[in-house]
């Protein structure tokens, strides 16, 4: 049972609802470490969010909605009046950064979320990449000035087209954590074309950033970057909740 006032920070992306529960008012402005759960869209909205509205305690709900508009509907009348609710959504400069966006509106909030929140640990320039659904990498300048990102399918998206358009191939059943770079069979072969034009991308904006810094930290999240093997690399943060501590970031602002 939750005995102090807390808020509740909502992630809905394309596959899972991830959330976590933060004291409210949040102090401080570093971002906070933070521990999260996770379900399918249907459980959260129909199991998990009536739990927490129960409670006399939760003074504030934050939602990043990537996932739709139905996902919005949904929430909204589960909710009601019963709890101040606010919906993220992406700015011309908020918390040290600058989005490059012309419409900064169109930015994902996850993505916003996930910049404000790496730009807040690391400090600097920094590549934010994100192994989702999609895999969305975003630089970031010493000053916070957003460079532009690229989207790209993620590794189980990708792995879906090939096994749909070449049902032939013998598709891996699972991605292998760093798979040779040249594949000794059709299996093998296929994982290392999944996995390395990615990580190779990440490496060349690491070495050829647009802001020309001598010094870029990556930080990475997202449930497929385990497979990736970036989090071997020097100046590498694996941290699972970005979005989630973006939010918390936010938390912060009185007028939020």
């Amino acid at each position: 049972m939750l005995t102090e006032n807390h808020a509740l920070l909502i992630d809905a992306g394309n596959t899972l609802v991830k959330w976590a529960v933060v004291p409210f008012p949040v102090s401080g402005r570093s971002c906070m470490t933070l521990h999260a759960d996770h379900a399918s869209h249907e459980t959260f909205l129909h199991e998990k969010i009536g739990h927490f509205l129960a409670h006399p305690n939760l003074k504030k709900i934050c939602i990043s909605n990537v996932a739709g508009p139905h996902f919005a509907d949904e929430i909204i009348n589960q909710i009601g009046s019963t709890v101040p609710c606010n919906f993220i959504t992406s700015v011309a400069r908020e918390a040290g950064i600058e989005n490059a966006y012309e419409d900064p509106g169109q930015l994902g909030s996850d993505r916003w979320l996930a910049m404000i929140a790496a730009y807040q640990i690391v400090r600097g320039a920094v590549c934010v990449v994100d192994f989702g659904s999609a895999i969305t990498i975003d630089m970031l300048s010493a000053s916070g000035r957003h460079q532009g990102g690229i989207i790209i399918p993620g590794f189980k998206m990708m792995q879906t087209c090939i096994s749909k358009g070449l049902g032939h191939l013998p598709c891996p059943s699972e991605l292998k954590k760093k798979p040779s770079l040249l594949g000794t069979d059709t299996v093998s072969a296929i994982q290392s074309g999944l996995l390395h034009p990615v990580t190779a991308l990440i490496e060349k904006l690491l070495q050829k950033n647009p802001s020309q810094q001598d010094h870029v930290s990556l930080v990475i999240t997202g449930g497929q970057a385990r497979y990736s093997g970036l989090v071997d690399l020097p100046n590498t943060l694996y941290r699972p909740h970005l979005v989630l501590e973006g939010m918390a970031c936010l938390l912060q602002r009185p007028e939020l």
